[in-house]
């Protein structure tokens, strides 16, 4: 009969066609089903790290906090792809049963059809064969059309090959663009689109076979509790431990699934499954174990020492990286430096004229095992490394003439002018560098300020050296400190004093003049100079610079950002993993918890088969039974007895196998 119906498949179904896409679609094909979706999950969340992780510019992305916007749009549609994995999956076809009053009309309308189909067969006795013909002939009732999850899997691989050709044959190589010859680009790959374009290959192949295959009819939403193994436990909490992937899968599950239970009770009700299920595998491991039995060498070895030596790197490794001991770190040597003065009327937020500004080094070298001997007792300078610390010395003259505007001389003059003939003691002009530059010019009364005090004697020298018709350079007391720290953060490379150190001796003076006459004339080449007391001609200011190392992997962080966003966010997926939360002790010490486990499967299966009344029902009486702490122990027994009598009966074993070897010696 078998091979009869497979050689002439039109004896069942009159409508049943050799098109290749009515048997796909066709509600009268049944298939065994098989479950691909692990499977398939586990490719598409490769595809997603490796979309973000792979990505030429991740590295940029982090170092100039910066996404590239094809990244983020080929990340949502991989994540619009997984969404709808999910909800084709879990999707059932049917109408649900909403009361057990249907369940009668049923049962009813099929008793009346029974009877009727009896009183047919006993009017027409004598014509059997005529019967069982029409009714092979009989046409069918017309079905319906429902949306079945083949086609619904079928839809949406077809957009996903369409939109994965495209990205791979013409977003990404772009072959339609021309070059500057005015030529079509040939088609070009690379690793990451190979391997990509392989994982893909994965990707369909599980989906082929599962449209040829078929959905099972029961889906086990809750894939690895299937496997009551300690592997199995470990991988479900470690997936539960991962942010936002439990309550995105939950969240998901409600969604997709006719269900008359709320969110939070679907979360309620996940949390209660999976503490029983691990209970389920805590009591397997209890009973294999033998009582009073040591625990053994490979497993401290393997959770003792491995977590204890993860917990000493969460710790001190971020310490590391930012050390001078990271071994990817390198030397952030300064390359060039620039100096400006100039004249700074009514605070910070007033009129500012330049006038000296120098780019000009000398040279800019490691600083000798002489002079390195003077900082000796600078104990940051002392630890680091010789090539860290580096000097430089600027030229006397200013890189460029004076280009003042007569207006605007005409008008520092007059403002000099006017603080000389009010003689106001205390008004204060500086003599500073662009704010935000730099901490110097160095005031010894306050390290934040950006400016230094001139007296009235100054500011007249100053007023006669811009007329032309000073006797001596202006003496600039504590101008600058010579010694200095470059910090980097990110790509700010920032100067700075050092802390907790004596300045004095670091403090040094600078005479500031300007350069106007020749052949004791006065010329229109005019140019200040700035020259170190005590130096040699020609020979300006001079700086002593620690620069500290970086890497460029860490370029944008800083060991708070560690701490706070990777460290912490790893202590409290270990703490998830390996937590002991004595308020659900009641749940997860069960030696038997088959039990209870098997109401929770039950509702899953009255939730697939749309019985809605029976779901509520037993959700209702789980949550009765775990309301009383006697009653649970009443149905999953207790741990203290279970242990003795596996004692005893290990007792017994042993004193057994005693009395067989005392009978061996004395026969």
């Amino acid at each position: 009969m078998e091979d009869e119906i497979k050689e002439n498949p039109q004896l069942l179904d009159k409508k049943y066609k050799e098109n290749f896409f009515e048997r796909i679609f066709s509600p009268f094909q049944k298939k065994s089903g098989y479950d691909f979706y692990p499977w398939i999950a586990l490719i598409q969340v490769i595809i997603l790290f490796y979309i973000d992780s792979s990505s030429e510019g991740i590295q940029n992305s982090i170092k100039y906090n910066q996404l590239s916007g094809n990244m983020v749009i080929v990340l949502f549609i991989q994540i619009i792809i997984m969404v709808s994995e999910r909800y084709i999956t879990l999707r059932t076809c049917g109408k649900i049963k909403e009361s057990e009053v249907d369940k009668i009309q049923d049962y009813i309308q099929k008793q009346r059809k029974e009877q009727e189909n009896k009183l047919k067969k006993l009017k027409y006795q004598n014509r059997q064969s005529q019967v069982f013909k029409d009714e092979i002939e009989k046409p069918k009732e017309k079905q319906s059309f429902e949306i079945t999850q083949i086609m619904l899997k079928y839809i949406q691989l077809t957009i996903v090959l369409v939109l994965f050709l495209y990205f791979v044959y013409l977003n990404i190589p772009q072959p339609f663009q021309r070059n500057i010859d005015g030529q079509f680009k040939k088609y070009t790959t690379n690793s990451f689109l190979s391997f990509f374009y392989f994982l893909y290959c994965i990707y369909f192949t599980l989906s082929g076979l599962q449209i040829k295959y078929g959905y099972n009819k029961f889906k086990i939403r809750n894939t690895l509790m299937q496997y009551q193994t300690s592997l199995a436990g470990i991988c479900l909490k470690v997936f539960r431990a991962i942010p936002f992937m439990q309550q995105l899968k939950v969240v998901m599950d409600w969604t997709f699934t006719a269900t008359t239970l709320d969110l939070f009770q679907w979360f309620k009700i996940e949390d209660i499954h999976f503490t029983l299920y691990c209970a389920k595998l805590d009591s397997i491991v209890q009973k294999n174990k033998p009582v009073g039995q040591n625990t053994p060498w490979f497993m401290k070895l393997s959770m003792g020492w491995v977590l204890l030596i993860l917990i000493i790197l969460l710790i001190f490794g971020p310490m590391l990286l930012f050390s001078s001991l990271n071994p990817t770190t390198q030397l952030n040597s300064i390359t060039n430096a620039k100096l400006e003065l100039g004249l700074l009327f009514g605070g910070i937020y007033g009129v500012y004229y330049p006038l000296y500004l120098n780019q000009n080094v000398k040279y800019i070298q490691t600083v000798d095992d002489e002079d390195l001997q003077n900082f000796k007792n600078i104990t940051q300078i002392s630890q680091s490394d010789k090539r860290q610390f580096q000097t430089f010395v600027y030229s006397s003259s200013s890189d460029d003439n004076w280009t003042a505007s007569k207006p605007n001389k005409d008008e520092i003059k007059m403002i000099l002018n006017q603080t000389i003939n009010q003689q106001i003691k205390n008004q204060v002009n500086d003599l500073n560098s662009q704010p935000s530059t730099f901490y110097y010019p160095f005031n010894t009364k306050s390290l934040d300020s950006m400016g230094t005090s001139m007296s009235l004697e100054q500011i007249n020298q100053l007023y006669q050296i811009i007329n032309c018709n000073a006797t001596s350079p202006l003496l600039l007391n504590n101008l600058y400190l010579e010694l200095l720290r470059l910090d980097t953060n990110g790509k700010t490379y920032k100067a700075r004093p050092f802390y907790s150190i004596d300045y004095q001796s670091y403090i040094k003076d600078a005479y500031f003049n300007l350069i106007c006459l020749e052949h004791g004339k006065i010329t229109q080449a005019q140019y200040f100079d700035l020259q170190i007391v005590g130096g040699e001609q020609g020979e300006g200011l001079n700086f002593y610079v620690l620069c500290d190392k970086y890497s460029s992997f860490f370029m944008g962080f800083s060991i708070i950002t560690i701490y706070t966003s990777v460290i912490l966010v790893i202590g409290q997926f270990i703490k998830t993993i390996f937590s002991g939360d004595i308020q659900i002790i009641v749940f997860s010490d069960l030696p038997n918890s088959d039990k209870l486990l098997k109401i929770c499967d039950a509702i899953a299966v009255a939730r697939a088969e749309r019985d809605l009344i029976k779901e509520n029902l037993l959700y209702y009486e789980l949550i009765d039974l775990l309301r009383s702490p006697e009653v649970i122990k009443m149905i999953t027994g207790s741990y203290a007895e279970t242990i003795q009598n596996k004692s005893k009966q290990e007792a017994e074993e042993v004193q057994k196998i005693k009395l067989e070897e005392d009978n061996k010696k004395n026969q």
